[in-house]
């Protein structure tokens, strides 16, 4: 089996820099990325597409398929990690929300998988997430899936993937500062022989000409 994991088409919180919540649309450069990668990806024999239920990973696999003519699956396991509801709609660079990232991140580098500051999803969570998801891949029928999600966690994904169920939050953090996840980036993991291998790691090659 082959998996495509696809980050969703710039949102328009992706370009004015603030944290998302679901509802948050595609921007039109967004739209114009998901229609040059549904060029690409019409040369490749998919057999199904899995969409995040949130509305840019949604937007972004309709536009898709446009081309394809696909089954979509929505599958809530593909959303996001879900950060405090405070900080959504607020900037990056916030103060506040500055120090409430930091806050999380120095637990995770403690390796405490079960803290959490508020409302957000714990590490212990969004691993069991990420494994769920690489099990139910696991016991599916298609040979070539394409997955519509989000930056983190197609990170928390590749961790899991590569490193297994011991994956601790410490691990995470050198994934997700380790490995960049573009707007509409594709990255290709392959399970074979009982293991999961990466082939591809966020190939923009649809969007040279946007440079």
């Amino acid at each position: 089996m082959l998996v495509y994991f696809v980050r969703h088409g710039e949102s328009e919180f992706n370009a004015q820099h603030l944290h998302q919540h679901p509802e948050v649309p595609l921007s039109e450069l967004g739209r114009t990325q998901a229609r040059f990668l549904a060029q690409r990806l019409a040369r490749v024999p998919l057999d199904v597409i899995l969409a995040s239920p949130y509305l840019r990973a949604k937007e972004t696999a309709l536009i898709i398929n446009e081309r394809l003519g696909k089954p979509i699956e929505e599958l809530d396991l593909l959303v996001e990690l879900k950060r405090p509801s405070e900080i959504e709609g607020r900037l990056s660079r916030d103060p506040e929300v500055e120090a409430v990232k930091n806050l999380i991140i120095e637990n995770y580098e403690k390796n405490d998988g079960a803290w959490r500051h508020s409302d957000e999803e714990t590490f212990d969570e969004f691993r069991g997430r990420a494994l769920e998801l690489l099990r139910l891949l696991e016991g599916r029928a298609e040979k070539r899936v394409l997955a519509v999600s989000h930056g983190a966690f197609i990170k928390m994904t590749l961790a899991a993937a590569l490193i297994g169920p011991a994956v601790a939050p410490r691990d995470f953090l050198q994934f997700y500062y380790g490995f960049k996840s573009s707007n509409t980036g594709v990255s290709v993991i392959e399970r074979k022989e009982n293991a999961w291998r990466v082939v591809t790691w966020n190939d923009l090659a649809h969007l040279d000409h946007l440079e």
